[in-house]
């Protein structure tokens, strides 16, 4: 499930365009704090943000204890750099 998948991953990356849609994924609501689980992860944002929005965005994410890279630190390399350092669970 994508529950599940959330959980699992240490990298969450998000496609949404519309704010809102992120703001449900990450279980943000009016007092901007995200209530997801997102200890210890990194949140990579594919799409372009308005700059105040991002950066309530990344110190909500930061109070949460993970790590905001917008889209312009997303670069492919660098993307798939971040995914292959990713801890991964024994398959089996």
């Amino acid at each position: 499930s994508a529950a599940e998948a959330l959980r699992e991953s240490s990298v969450i990356v998000l496609a949404l365009e519309d704010t809102r849609d992120v703001d449900r994924a990450l279980k943000r609501y009016s007092d901007g704090a995200v209530t997801l689980a997102v200890q210890d992860k990194t949140v990579v944002d594919l799409c372009p943000r308005r700059p105040t929005w991002r950066l309530a965005l990344a110190q909500a994410l930061a109070q949460a204890g993970a790590v905001y890279l917008p889209r312009e630190a997303a670069d492919p390399p660098a993307l798939l750099r971040l995914i292959d350092a990713a801890p991964s669970a024994p398959s089996g």
